[in-house]
């Protein structure tokens, strides 16, 4: 991979369909403060999974939470995912990180 002084991540999982199941529709999963739609607690939980089970060539990126919903309330989805949504299950929720306040810096400085 190029790096230009940028992090470069991939997505290496993959999230079975039901080759007759329904088209992936938007399903709210987890997110994270600042208008963040797409939230994974790791790179582990985003997957690759097809859009339209019968046609191979729509795909898209997803993340667990938001796969774990859909598979939930679809037909024919749990049984073909069900080690991917019994992680989903485990997934860790979002958590707001402060930063470091900066006058403990220049007070233990002086």
């Amino acid at each position: 991979f190029k790096t230009d002084k940028k992090r470069n991540r991939v997505v290496y999982r993959n999230w079975p369909r039901d080759p007759n199941g329904a088209m992936l529709s938007t399903t709210s999963g987890k997110s994270a403060d600042g208008g963040l739609t797409i939230w994974g607690a790791s790179l582990a939980d985003f997957f690759y999974t097809q859009v339209i089970p019968k046609n191979p060539e729509f795909w898209t990126i997803s993340t667990s939470s938001k796969l774990l919903q859909f598979s939930q309330k679809t037909k024919g989805e749990k049984r073909l995912a069900a080690l991917q949504i019994a992680e989903a299950r485990r997934e860790e929720d979002p958590v707001e990180t402060l930063p470091f306040p900066m006058e403990n810096i220049i007070r233990d400085y002086d």
